[in-house]
């Protein structure tokens, strides 16, 4: 992103603005589809504790939310994978666009209108990106510019990619970093 604005004085022509109600909407859906099954398990477990354990009410409960899935959260693993969690990330992003680019004035050079219009889904990709390193893996779409650009962002923006899509389509875009202290 830095180097994007560097290379790009038309930048210097706009204000990134953030929506923090939206912003704050997507860390609590990201929060309940990825760690809700993990948050109810620990309660059925504390609540066996309570009840005792010849009841087998943590079971019972635990197949019925299975079953059903219309509990709030989709994801009924209580370990989701790297790509499953920067699936369900991305697909909150691109609902509910917390990242704008404004123009400041009329007059001059503007950045590209794509980068305008895709500003949430590209800088989204950046955060991930970033988040995505701590784990020495990096999403690698971005070296193919132009499918980065017309399709993925695109899909994204117009929310053509579900989360299941998503999470079957990242995997062959997230690659191991190399390690270069033993080059």
């Amino acid at each position: 992103m830095i180097n994007m604005v560097e290379k790009n004085a038309a930048f210097r022509k706009c204000t990134p603005r953030i929506d923090y109600q939206a912003l704050r909407g997507v860390i609590s859906r990201y929060s309940r589809d990825i760690y809700g099954f993990r948050r109810i398990r620990a309660k059925l477990e504390n609540l066996e504790k309570i009840v005792g354990s010849e009841v087998n009410l943590r079971e019972e409960i635990e197949t019925i939310i299975i079953e059903s899935g219309n509990y709030g959260f989709i994801i009924p693993s209580s370990s989701p994978y790297i790509h499953r969690q920067a699936s369900v990330l991305f697909y909150w992003f691109s609902v509910l666009k917390p990242f704008h680019l404004e123009r400041n004035g009329n007059d001059g050079l503007y950045p590209e209108a794509f980068i305008i219009a895709y500003y949430n889904e590209y800088f989204t990709y950046s955060l991930i990106n970033i988040a995505l390193h701590s784990q020495s893996i990096e999403l690698t779409l971005h070296k193919n510019l132009e499918y980065f650009k017309i399709e993925f962002l695109n899909q994204l923006h117009f929310r053509n990619l579900s989360r299941s899509s998503l999470e079957f389509f990242l995997p062959g875009w997230i690659d191991k970093i190399p390690d270069v202290t033993t080059a």
